[in-house]
């Protein structure tokens, strides 16, 4: 109920903040390039290296004009991601932590700034492959069609387990996960390696996921109707949500 909204803010403000860090840095280290600017012989200017060092250096915009951002990629990565965050918030305050969970699962602050980061770096990634993939249109590249299926298949996972409370389907969906993305960074990896060890740490948070993931379904078994601990104890909470409204205590 009220928790939900009061919970929000805060959340969002995590994001945001973390989100901004972020994508400055994707855009320093894309927007500017260090180029020596040449010096003639003959200048008077070659000796004397106060007034030009003998590698001078400015700025320069060129690989914003040559490269897509990654700054962009990052922030449309991230966006993306921020859209199951109202599920995980209304599920951490309702059912969430009410059902048994392993004793060495995360805390919730933990989430915010791993998969901010995480996100951040899928897009930067993807904007290497992007430039790596120039001219060719992107959608015409069977590696972009499989990080979009994965990328997709990402984005369903938060319904799935926070929203719906299918643990068991979310947990099948993990493997598809792995499976999907052990491709996506070799395919990276031989268009840029750098995007390819971008992922890696992503790979390395998913194989938790999936194993935190198996433990929860272990100790809140699903029976043959889909019917879990997860789904009774959310629908408890709405009860009791609606006795409290009905009774003027909310």
């Amino acid at each position: 109920g009220d928790d939900f909204f009061r919970n929000i803010p805060m959340m969002s403000l995590r994001y945001l903040a973390l989100s901004a860090l972020f994508l400055v840095l994707a855009h320093t280290t894309t927007a500017f390039t260090l180029v020596a600017l040449p010096v003639h012989k003959d200048s008077p200017q070659v000796n004397d290296p106060c007034r030009c060092p003998a590698f001078p250096l400015r700025p320069t915009s060129t690989g914003l004009r040559a490269f897509p951002p990654a700054a962009k990629y990052a922030a449309l990565s991230i966006i993306g991601g921020c859209t199951g965050t109202p599920l995980v918030i209304k599920a951490t305050s309702t059912w969430y932590r009410r059902v048994p969970l392993p004793s060495w699962t995360p805390p919730d602050r933990v989430f915010a700034p791993v998969w901010t980061f995480l996100y951040g770096c899928m897009g930067v990634s993807a904007s290497l492959v992007a430039s790596a993939l120039a001219p060719t249109p992107l959608l015409k590249s069977p590696t972009v069609r499989l990080a979009l299926f994965h990328y997709a298949c990402n984005l369903l996972w938060a319904p799935l387990f926070f929203g719906l409370k299918r643990i068991k389907l979310a947990a099948a969906l993990n493997f598809v996960l792995l499976s999907s993305l052990a491709e996506v960074i070799r395919r990276f990896y031989a268009l840029s390696p750098t995007a390819g060890l971008l992922l890696v740490p992503y790979f390395g948070w998913l194989m938790y996921a999936a194993v935190l993931n198996n433990a929860i379904c272990k100790l809140n078994p699903t029976d043959a109707y889909g019917y879990s601990n997860a789904r009774l104890q959310a629908d408890l909470a709405k009860m009791n949500d609606m006795t409290a409204r009905r009774l003027g205590l909310l």
